[in-house]
């Protein structure tokens, strides 16, 4: 599909174009909603990128824009590569978020053999004075945001 470059909607028509060409048909609408909102990001740091070029030197406009093509160039020829690795500066809210997650899939792991079928399961680790929350579901996120409603729900009455 050729994009209209003239349309209000670009990264939207983007977008769709993508939804069509590499989301399977019977994706859960969770799925291609969380999808679009990465695809959006994508394209808004791209753009970012590009509104720096008016504040820089032509030649070193083009290097950027050429940084950029080789780079998504680079990710186009070999798609089941995983995504970059995060930033190693990021700052999390906790000392470190791996050491959560390799205990949290460590216990899902435990769990999943003695689930019975048909049911899921949640697992929420918290911290008792602060904000940090990660939890480990067999569920997709619908489902468990809906269990979880649900239990508040009951919880709460």
């Amino acid at each position: 599909m050729k994009i209209d470059l003239t349309s209000q909607t670009i990264v939207a028509d983007f977008f769709w174009s993508f939804r069509r060409d590499v989301i399977s048909p019977d994706a859960p609408a969770v799925q291609v909603n969380e999808m679009g909102k990465a695809f959006y990001a994508g394209a808004s740091a791209v753009l970012f990128a590009l509104m720096e070029i008016t504040d820089k030197p032509d030649d070193a406009g083009v290097d950027l824009i050429d940084r950029l093509y080789r780079e998504c160039h680079a990710f186009a020829q070999a798609p089941d590569v995983d995504a970059p690795a995060p930033v190693p500066d990021i700052n999390f809210t906790t000392p470190d978020p791996d050491d959560i997650r390799t205990l949290l899939n460590d216990l899902g792991g435990r769990l999943k053999n003695d689930v019975p079928a048909g049911y899921g399961f949640a697992l929420l680790i918290f911290e008792f004075a602060g904000p940090n929350l990660f939890y480990l579901s067999s569920a997709d996120r619908a489902d468990m945001i809906k269990a979880m409603r649900e239990f508040i729900t009951r919880a709460t009455q």
